[in-house]
């Protein structure tokens, strides 16, 4: 079975902010393939389910199939709905000015978080995906060619995809820790932390 999930990268600089276009598909109607996601019982994921565009610091990447993908900022003002085919293409412009703020330093990777809800909040699985092509340098000095085109997959075009759960690529295949759960590991902690404080 093969994959395919493009990233389109289109840069214009504009000083003193650096923007970029980022096409995402995973629909490649080029090599007459298709890959949609799906959720964790292996159906195509509901129309209007949650794909979110994020990015790592190049320091915090995931190196490996199965890595710490703790790092992963999400772009809170971009989000793109899959079709009910569990297929989406569609675009953003980021000015790293205005939308990565908080970065601390000008090339990024940029990854996929793909869930099997309409919102974060709403969702009980995801899975995250990135490569090690899809950086780019917000520098005005120096861009990289207009047009890059990056392609995710595995027997052809970029080689080196890392999905967070590599056992279940393009599949919403990794529990969302139940609220309630998370905060009562975190009492936990915090009642052994105290407990140690007071010996």
């Amino acid at each position: 079975m093969k994959y395919t999930l493009a990233l389109l990268i289109v840069t214009a600089a504009s000083s003193p902010a650096a923007t970029l276009t980022i096409v995402m598909s995973n629909n490649n109607n080029a090599f007459n393939l298709t890959n949609p996601f799906q959720d964790s019982a292996g159906s195509n994921l509901a129309n209007g389910d949650l794909v979110q565009l994020g990015y790592f610091e190049i320091a915090g990447t995931p190196g490996n199939n199965g890595g710490s993908f703790d790092s992963f900022v999400a772009v809170e003002s971009v989000s793109f709905a899959v079709g009910a085919d569990g297929k989406f293409t569609d675009q953003v412009t980021l000015d790293d000015q205005i939308d990565l703020p908080g970065t601390n330093s000008q090339t990024l990777q940029f990854g996929l978080r793909i869930f099997d809800a309409s919102t974060s909040a709403a969702a009980t699985f995801f899975n995250t995906v990135t490569d090690d092509e899809w950086q780019f340098s917000f520098s005005t000095a120096n861009p990289p060619p207009t047009p890059s085109e990056l392609n995710l997959v595995p027997s052809f075009g970029a080689e080196n995809p890392v999905w967070q759960d590599a056992g279940a690529p393009l599949q919403t295949s990794i529990a969302i820790p139940e609220p309630s759960t998370s905060l009562t590991a975190l009492l936990g902690l915090a009642f052994l932390t105290g407990k140690r404080r007071r010996k």
